[in-house]
C-alpha cells in the first residue's frame, strides 16, 4: 500500500511531503551518499526537496552516527556488487 501511494503521488505530481529514503548527502554534516528516510517534497520528478529540519546539536550528532552507521553497511553491499 505504501508503493502504491507513493507511485500515485508520483504520477500525479502531487508535490506531497512524504517520509521516503532519498540521498541525505550535505544533510546534518553527512558526507557520504548515504539513503535514509526523511520527510521529503515527492512529485513527478521524484524527491526534489529534503525538508529541513530544526534539529538540536544533539540530534545532528545522533543523527550523523546513525547516518555513519548506516554508510558502513551500504558501501558493504556496494562494493559487493563492483
Amino acid at each position: 500500500m505504501s508503493v502504491a501511494h507513493i507511485a500515485s503521488v508520483v504520477l500525479s505530481d502531487e508535490r506531497r511531503v512524504m517520509t521516503v529514503s532519498t540521498c541525505v548527502r550535505g544533510f546534518a554534516g553527512v558526507e557520504e551518499d548515504v539513503f535514509l528516510s526523511l520527510p521529503s517534497v515527492v512529485g513527478a520528478s521524484g524527491v526534489t526537496q529534503v525538508m529541513d529540519l530544526p534539529l538540536t546539536d544533539e540530534e545532528k550528532d545522533l543523527f550523523q552516527k546513525s547516518a555513519k552507521a548506516t554508510w558502513e553497511v551500504q558501501k558493504g553491499v556496494w562494493h559487493s556488487l563492483l
